[in-house]
């Protein structure tokens, strides 16, 4: 059995153009990494078809008693029995023609033992263009290829025919009992070929996009797709970054590509709403609050700002209202530059957060008035590249290169 070790992780590409709109998130599982996952212990089938005790199998006239069956090998050491993984637009399988099942029945006082060649075992999934549809295991079984010992004579066809049936309608239960999630027959499964599978599905959950090709399978993900309070405002006017992964994917186990638009979208989450928090309201709260609020007044901040005793009077009222609203910040800054992330060609990855504090004073009458405005800008520069000295094992370096705050 063919065995090989890929590296976990490529490359994380970080990708700027200006041609179409891509999902912000990619992701490339190649065929290799499936294939070696399912190579490390599809063997392990057989066990969950062992010792099985049918019982009773009747056609017709035939009646068929305590039939037994096992799954095996068809010839050589089980270890190296290997199923064929195909990747196409309509469905992704891992298969063997290599397998055969065994066992035994009484057909009145003769003990009858069987062969029964698998002509496919496989486990398949269905796709479409966004989703994999479902998940099935398939067993296809000719009753002209099943042998027994000793010969039945002129009843051998029907009881050939009542054992393909049956032998057929066993992997179908396994599979229905397996979809079920049956915990017997989750403990009995094997691992190495199911888990590739439903890491697949996994991967596929709030996919914009899934491209199934030869020798490899892209995801396309937003957060959109599977988080649902991502509104339509955190996609608006987001840049048309058009990106693709390295020649040298087939050399890993996946690949990974991540736009400067997935990070934007998590931050304009919270710089795209209209939220503001007051000093007031989170210091006046609890036992002390009235204290507190007592003493949020223009006499002591007479220390930091000496003229808001003179244009407000002592003792007036003061409120801190902090946000990182964009709405709140651009129609008060010349050239504003909204707070997000800007990833350049050369690998540099610039992050910029912005905030106010707004200081309101309450006039005589009740009346709030903004006092003063407070804007600050912080800036956060990296760079990120790729040493490929070990060309196997890859690392990713993270440089600071400056710290901004204005």
């Amino acid at each position: 059995m063919k065995k090989f070790i890929l590296p976990v992780l490529s490359w994380i590409g970080f990708a700027k153009a200006e041609e179409e709109v891509n999902p912000p998130f990619k992701f490339r599982m190649n065929k290799g990494l499936f294939e070696s996952i399912i190579d490390s212990g599809d063997h392990k089938i057989v066990e969950a078809f062992a010792d099985l005790q049918l019982g009773e199998v009747s056609s017709g006239d035939i009646k068929l008693e305590n039939v037994s069956c096992s799954m095996a090998q068809r010839e050589g050491e089980l270890k190296d029995v290997k199923f064929d993984t195909l990747f196409s637009n309509e469905a992704i399988s891992a298969s063997s023609g290599a397998m055969k099942f065994t066992g035994s029945f009484k057909l009145g006082e003769q003990e009858v033992l069987y062969e029964a060649p698998i002509d496919r075992i496989a486990v398949e999934f269905l796709s479409k263009t966004d989703q994999f549809e479902k998940q099935d295991l398939i067993g296809q079984i000719s009753a002209a290829g099943i042998t027994l010992s000793p010969s039945q004579g002129s009843s051998e066809e029907a009881i050939k025919q009542a054992l393909q049936e049956r032998l057929v309608q066993v992997i179908s239960d396994y599979d229905k009992s397996l979809m079920g999630a049956d915990m017997e027959t989750l403990l009995k499964s094997p691992i190495a070929l199911m888990a590739p599978f439903g890491l697949t599905y996994l991967a596929g959950l709030g996919a914009k996009k899934i491209e199934i090709m030869d020798d490899y399978i892209d995801y396309g993900l937003s957060p959109r797709s599977f988080i649902p309070m991502f509104g339509e405002k955190v996609t608006k006017n987001l840049k048309k970054i058009a990106h693709d992964f390295s020649a040298d994917y087939q050399n890993t186990g996946f690949s990974v590509i991540i736009d400067e638009n997935l990070p934007n979208m998590f931050i304009r989450q919270f710089t795209y709403n209209e939220k503001s928090y007051s000093m007031r309201q989170k210091m006046g709260k609890g036992p002390r609050g009235p204290q507190v609020l007592a003493m949020m007044t223009t006499t002591p901040m007479e220390k930091v700002i000496p003229k808001i005793v003179e244009e407000y009077g002592q003792a007036r009222p003061f409120d801190l209202i902090g946000s990182m609203s964009t709405s709140f910040l651009e129609p008060k800054i010349q050239g504003f530059k909204p707070s997000g992330v800007q990833i350049k060609k050369s690998g540099t990855v610039a992050v910029k957060i912005n905030s106010s504090l707004q200081l309101l004073v309450q006039k005589k009458g009740g009346v709030w008035e903004s006092a003063r405005d407070i804007f600050m800008s912080f800036q956060f520069k990296f760079k990120v590249s790729l040493n490929k000295s070990d060309p196997e094992h890859p690392v990713v370096n993270i440089d600071p290169v400056a710290l901004e705050l204005a």
